[in-house]
């Protein structure tokens, strides 16, 4: 049984590759254009990245158009690929672009944040001085996994060079040229999940007698998406301990998972009825899921699979997740198929959101509470990833094949093999927006499947009046959000983490810990927001559109430490003390803060002695201060994505410069990454972080 159970923990640390690298690529949209539109804003007006009349034409790019990003002028891109020399912004190399080595192990220089010309404040910090944020609202910022070594490659003597890997999470030999100001790159090594997992577990595996670290081990193993090992753990558990509680939980749920969904419920077929529209329902293969869509081609059928899969994929999740939870009720299964929508003009998804009442969206989808059915976009709906497909659009119907760029088939054509710098930056593009797509469709049907199970399983109540914030915050424990680096539950979260932190120690969350406790329970941070975007509708004024956008981070982000700080501290069943609280009250009734606070007072026992109704303010302020405390110390698990993910989604206004204000910028200058000029200013003693990309002011 021994040398069994060893063989089983050998297979486990042996699945999957033992790196994973990511390859961080920030696009500026004014400088890729080809759509022929002014559909990305310029800074400072005149020419820009737009693709100029003679830009694009069949059969390929051919000379023509003044512009700034990629595409043809002098120096840049000719129909013979792209010319050396020449000082440009387009594609092509320039004195000190790729310096010798490319980009290095982690692309993370030791030390704080380079401002704008190169440089930092030896405190590590932003602050205030002349230039001006170079990470704005019109960038789209994407990774992808590589999974083999970068290699480097140079096209002549002087010639520009590229990146190239192997393999890469979309397919084979991934090429990425030096763009310079146009495309930036972040090159991060790290472990991969599996090997961080045989680090910490291989000899719980191997020596099997430790029921508790093997549960730990499954524990971590579905935490990180790891679904083969997560099962390959809970095997050697039942041989170790076959009456452990999570062994128990775990085979239960097992057979629970094979029984198909086949009854509708009621309510929702008469919905279905007349949101009908000549959709055509695919079943997902375990027969838990039913979504609808208009009928297509056969790659229409591949991607409903996929998309089936994924929904599979989160009711697994999260009924594994509560097996593994020791003395917490466990969830009930569903009793009907659950159904969900899927649209594909974005038009039609925001009359169908309007017709519901637009409920908060924390991707592309929504999920009416008392419908309780999907409602999802095939599209990204961001301002800024829109704006990046309909600038690439051109590409894809000028007899560029998008799909052979992704899965890099397109090496193999001869005409790729002479022009490798030109299909290089096409294929860039190509998996830019491949990335943006996957990290979309995941994060909104992770987020939705878990908002719909909340409410068929009964742990959210369907005919209350729920606030926002729980459904927002259990919904977002058990995402994948945007950003996130691999799949998981419960993990820090890659999106809401960032927001929480930033907005904590800007103090813009309103107070003391008291404060942002009250605000939160009583659902105030998301009717700010509602109101916000009420005014925004009836105002597009551009200043009300970024507070909507904060307040609507703000919002999901405090929902979401709440969450997090009450099943990360094992308060899960006062959680759910919480929600069958919110089931006592009458139905449809509109619940005020004092409700709300009394309702989470009795879960959490917070209340007065001598005043049940109304919180105490000692063990409610202990309690506050503790989460923020506890919250304080939470990081990503990746953590120079923290400092990279907030200053992409919030953009310093100003930052100050230690040196001179003539020294050249780039990402890791010289051999540390991309980018011309002395290597930057370093402070030793800050945390890792993000050289940004240099000053995009136009020369005058």
């Amino acid at each position: 049984m021994k040398r069994f159970l060893a063989m089983v923990g050998l297979l486990v640390l042996c699945a999957g590759p033992a790196t994973a690298d990511y390859l961080f690529i920030k696009i500026d949209l004014s400088k890729v254009n080809f759509s022929g539109n002014e559909t990305a804003p310029q800074e400072g007006g005149g020419e820009g990245g737009q693709f100029q009349p003679g830009g694009l034409q069949p059969g390929g790019i051919q000379p023509g158009g003044q512009q700034r990003g990629i595409g043809p002028r002098p120096g840049g891109l000719q129909p013979g690929g792209i010319q050396p020399g020449g000082q440009q912004r387009g594609i092509g190399p320039r004195p000190g672009g790729l310096q010798p080595g490319g980009i290095q192990p982690g692309g993370i220089q030791p030390g704080g944040v380079v401002g704008p010309m190169g440089q930092m404040g030896q405190d590590g910090e932003y602050g205030e001085g002349d230039g001006q944020s170079e990470f704005g609202t019109h960038y789209v910022l994407a990774y992808i996994e590589m999974r083999s070594p970068r290699k480097m490659m140079q096209q002549g003597t002087d010639g520009p060079r590229l990146m190239e890997f192997e393999l890469h999470r979309f397919g084979r030999k991934g090429r990425f040229p030096e763009v310079p100001d146009i495309v930036e790159y972040l090159h991060l090594k790290s472990d991969s999940v599996v090997k961080e997992y045989g680090k910490k577990f291989s000899k719980d595996l191997s020596e099997a007698s430790d029921a508790d670290r093997l549960h730990y081990a499954a524990s971590w193993a579905l935490a990180h998406g790891l679904t083969k090992s997560f099962h390959d753990a809970m095997a050697i558990l039942a041989k170790v301990n076959p009456k452990h509680f999570a062994v128990v939980n775990y085979q239960r749920v097992q057979a629970d998972l094979k029984k198909p969904l086949e009854a509708d419920d009621p309510t929702t077929a008469a919905l279905l009825s007349q949101v009908n529209d000549g959709l055509h329902l695919t079943v997902s293969e375990e027969g838990h899921y039913g979504l609808l869509a208009k009928p297509g081609s056969a790659q229409t059928v591949s991607l409903m699979k996929r998309r089936a899969a994924r929904f599979e994929d989160a009711y697994e999740n999260f009924f594994y997740w509560f097996a593994m939870q020791d003395g917490v009720a466990q969830p009930a299964m569903p009793k009907y198929r659950l159904y969900a929508v899927l649209i594909d003009d974005r038009t039609t998804f925001h009359s169908r959101h309007a017709w519901w009442g637009r409920p908060p969206m924390a991707a592309d989808g929504f999920t009416p509470r008392r419908d309780n059915l999907i409602i999802l976009s095939t599209r990204r709906l961001d301002e800024n990833y829109t704006v990046f497909e309909k600038n690439v659009a051109a590409l894809w119907t000028k007899g560029i094949n998008r799909e052979e760029l992704i899965t890099g088939k397109i090496w193999e054509r001869s005409q790729a093999k002479q022009d490798m710098m030109t299909w290089a930056a096409f294929q860039t593009l190509a998996l830019v927006q491949k990335a943006m797509e996957d990290e979309g469709e995941r994060a909104a049907i992770s987020h939705e499947a878990t908002r719909q199970l909340l409410c068929a399983t009964g742990v959210l109540p369907r005919l209350v009046n729920v606030p926002e914030w729980v459904q927002s915050g259990m919904a977002s424990y058990f995402d994948t959000p945007h950003g996130a680096l691999y799949p998981g539950v419960g993990l820090p979260s890659w999106s809401n983490l960032v927001s929480f932190k930033y907005f904590l120690r800007k103090n813009r969350l309103g107070g003391e810990p008291y404060d942002i406790m009250l605000r939160t329970i009583s659902n105030q941070y998301f009717l700010e927001a509602q109101r916000t975007a009420e005014d925004e509708r009836d105002d597009l004024d551009k200043d009300k559109s970024n507070k909507l956008k904060e307040e609507q981070d703000m919002a999901r982000g405090t929902a979401w430490a709440l969450v997090y700080y009450l099943m990360d501290q094992k308060k899960t069943s006062q959680l759910l003390q919480f929600t069958q609280e919110l089931n006592n009250l009458p139905r449809d009734l509109e619940l005020d803060s004092r409700t709300l606070q009394a309702c989470f007072g009795r879960a959490l026992n917070l209340l007065d002695a001598k005043d049940p109704r109304r919180l105490d303010p000692v063990k409610a302020r202990t309690f506050a201060n503790d989460w923020i405390d506890h919250m304080t110390r939470v990081n990503l698990e990746v953590p120079q994505a923290m400092q990279l993910f907030t200053d992409y989604r919030y953009p310093p206004a100003k930052r100050k410069s230690s040196g001179p204000s003539n020294q050249p910028s780039g990402i890791g200058p010289g051999p540390a990454g991309i980018g011309p000029g002395a290597a930057p200013m370093i402070n030793p003693n800050a945390p890792p972080g993000l050289n940004p990309p240099r000053n995009n002011r136009r020369p005058g």
